[in-house]
């Protein structure tokens, strides 16, 4: 564990505060990264409001760059909600979005680690994709 996420760990444990994450907001990468060691921390002590804070600081900062990672913890540690946020939040960004995690490094260490993943989140976030492209077609005609 990264002694930052270490010292983060122990903060939590006493005064059950997530700290700032690093960086100039959520969505910065580096912050991103300590919120996903934090949570891989929180699994493996069982600190389940911990890991709790962590998913919803997560969710709320998906970004291509960060997806996959996020997307490939999310699998290994079962957590559903999570894995379908960031499938939502790719979905969103349409196709330059969804072309953009997939050219990303995290995308290129998850197919290279679990290329059967790497295809799920592709195909997931395809789908929905298409089911959000749908609904917005449908809005337009009825108004």
């Amino acid at each position: 564990m990264e002694p930052d996420a270490f010292a983060a760990m122990l903060r939590f444990a006493y005064d059950d505060t997530l700290p700032e994450l690093p960086g100039n907001s959520d969505r910065d990468a580096t912050g991103v990264h300590m919120a996903q060691h934090l949570l891989a921390a929180a699994d493996l002590y069982r600190m389940d409001a911990l890991s709790q804070a962590c998913q919803d600081r997560l969710a709320r900062c998906v970004t291509p760059a960060t997806a996959a990672d996020t997307y490939a913890l999310a699998d290994r540690l079962g957590l559903r909600l999570l894995k379908a946020a960031v499938v939502r939040d790719v979905a969103a960004t349409g196709a330059r979005g969804i072309e953009a995690v997939k050219n990303s490094e995290g995308f290129r260490r998850l197919a290279a680690a679990d290329a059967a993943i790497a295809e799920e989140m592709v195909r997931k976030v395809m789908a929905a994709a298409s089911a959000h492209v749908k609904r917005e077609e449908v809005s337009t005609t009825d108004g």
